[in-house]
């Protein structure tokens, strides 16, 4: 008996031992959850999620293992995290299980970026008795027999213990493009509570691991980035100090191809790859053993999926009772004499029944010497007179009210210029906004009405997207659009904001008119209830005229009825 205790006090003493550092894995870069709560959420779309398988020592018999499954979101300010990491040791079934979740809280300083974050979890260590041989399985005659009883008994296998964690993470430049030098910088310190892991050894416990790690990412080019780092950690008796250097290219449709060369000092040299196809990241790594260890070698696979933001469609917000939702009035039959369901003010041929893609003309009446033939004789008095009396009204008729009566305004429903015969040209440079591929921005036509890519100086949000009918922003779109844009425009005086107000083709041109301006109303009067000078935002309706899909499906429709919010910067003459 007292043999056997002493066997199994050495195998758990070695396992105390090979467990009083943490796991650990080679792609530091792709396992943020695992290093910092801090670092939950940074630089996410959407989500992300992270599986990593690592395999150390594989020439041994039984190679040690580790596995992770990570998943965090930044909402707003605040980032989301959850963590899984499975470490086993050897034949024995010594197992070391941490889950648990992570919550930072992020707060822009211009440029800068500072977050705090916490980690409650659970840590759970075990062991497998079935795996281990003892005294009394062996006798002089036949050796050792796994038939024999071992003649022990475990009060308990496993034990789970609450565990704790906290850090601290800054980045300068996150998600700007314009910031070529991006550093950052973290600490974090795991186990504060320094949970008890009693199997045998009474006073065995969890030792408190720090963690400093520190790098930048550069900008050799647009598309090209290197990011050297470094990341120092001790627990107990164990120090690690990994350095190295990544390089990443950016290829078209959101894939990238990375690679990098890292040193665990006195342990390995490693050898990354990996390549990004849209929405998912494979990463490889081998681990050169440079240590006195023999079979040291490791590898190490991860799976990381980055789905890219998709517009959600949840309740919608409730206004508060002194702010009423704004809706368009009802819709109102505007005069149309020949009942074809245009309107007299944009038909071609009031008097004559027609379709809207000949714009009011009878399909028979395709050639414009057949609208010149068009028989008026078939009107009769009655609708001779009330063409009169329309003409007359429509001579004194401006509907958008830009000072060029509907009669000759190209675009009646949209304010515009004279210039551009009514119609909006909301960049004064001779492209009306209908035509120009970036309507907020001076370009030539040439261009499609864009600048030259490195004379521009607008961008945008993610559209919002409304329901039928309705101008009242969604829940998901204030938390994940809103809320973030505010605090960037509130922070950057120096931008002007132009909200665009959109419909999709159903109901009557002028319905929608006043319906994408409501639309574009609601986001002004969000980001002014949030800090940003109503100065600073200006909004155009567009109504139906600037679908950015066929609204010939649902799905077309349903992107159509949108706000855009195009940030400008101001340039620096």
């Amino acid at each position: 008996m007292n043999v056997t205790k002493n066997i199994v006090f050495l195998l758990l003493c070695s396992a105390n031992f090979l467990f009083a550092q943490d796991a650990h894995y080679s792609q530091v870069v792709n396992t943020p959850v695992y290093h910092n709560p801090a670092a939950v959420g940074h630089n996410v779309e959407n989500i992300r999620l992270t599986a990593i398988y690592r395999n150390q020592w594989s020439g041994l018999p039984t190679p040690f293992t580790t596995q992770g499954f990570y998943f965090d979101k930044q909402v707003s300010k605040v980032g989301f995290g959850l963590g899984i990491t499975r470490n086993s040791a050897g034949p024995t079934g010594i197992t070391k299980l941490n889950f648990g979740g992570s919550l930072s809280y992020r707060q822009a300083f211009g440029s800068h970026q500072v977050a705090a974050g916490i980690y409650i979890g659970l840590l759970q260590k075990s062991f497998d008795p079935s795996k281990m041989t003892f005294d009394n399985q062996y006798t002089p005659d036949a050796g050792y027999d796994p038939n024999a009883s071992s003649g022990e008994t475990f009060s308990y296998t496993k034990v789970t213990r609450p565990d704790a964690g906290a850090g601290l993470f800054w980045t300068r430049g996150s998600q700007q493009k314009e910031i070529r030098f991006k550093p950052f910088a973290g600490i974090a310190v795991s186990h504060i509570n320094q949970p008890k892991e009693v199997l045998i050894i009474e006073q065995n416990k969890t030792y408190l691991k720090k963690t400093v790690q520190a790098g930048a990412g550069y900008m050799l080019k647009e598309d090209v980035e290197l990011t050297p780092s470094v990341m120092y950690s001790t627990q107990q008796f164990s120090h690690e100090l990994h350095t190295g250097v990544k390089g990443s290219i950016l290829l078209e449709n959101r894939n990238k191809v990375e690679a990098g060369v890292y040193h665990r000092m006195q342990e390995a040299w490693i050898l990354y790859a990996g390549y990004q196809w849209n929405s998912l990241m494979v990463g490889m790594s081998y681990d050169i053993g440079a240590s006195q260890i023999n079979n040291g070698n490791s590898f190490e696979l991860s799976l990381t999926y980055i789905p890219k933001a998709k517009e959600k469609r949840v309740a919608s917000v409730n206004r508060s009772k002194d702010q009423p939702e704004k809706l368009p009035p009802a819709k109102t039959k505007l005069p149309d004499l020949d009942n074809d369901g245009i309107a007299d003010a944009v038909d071609k041929c009031p008097d004559v029944s027609g379709i809207m893609a000949l714009k009011g003309c009878p399909e028979k009446a395709k050639d414009a010497k057949d609208f010149k033939t068009t028989p008026k004789q078939v009107v009769t008095d009655k609708s001779k007179a009330m063409a009169a009396e329309k003409t007359t009204a429509s001579k004194n008729t401006d509907t958008d009210g830009d000072g060029i009566p509907d009669l000759t305004d190209a675009c009646p429903y949209i304010k515009g210029g004279v210039k551009t015969n009514g119609c909006p040209d909301s960049d004064d440079d001779g492209i009306i906004d209908s035509n120009d591929k970036c309507p907020m921005e001076a370009g030539t036509t040439a261009n499609k009405g864009c600048p030259d890519k490195n004379e521009s100086t607008a961008s945008k949000t993610k559209n919002i997207e409304f329901e039928t009918g309705e101008s009242v922003i969604k829940g998901f779109d204030v938390i994940d659009i809103l809320e973030p844009a505010s605090d960037k425009l509130y922070e950057d005086k120096s931008t002007t904001i132009i909200v665009t107000g959109h419909t999709d083709s159903e109901g009557d041109a002028m319905t929608n008119m006043v319906l994408s301006q409501n639309r574009a109303d609601a986001v002004k009067e969000y980001l002014i209830e949030h800090g940003v000078s109503s100065e600073r935002i200006k909004t155009i309706a567009y109504g139906e005229t600037m679908p950015l899909m066929s609204n010939e499906t649902e799905e077309g429709k349903a992107h159509n009825r949108r706000a855009e919010i195009n940030i400008i910067k101001a340039t620096i003459k």
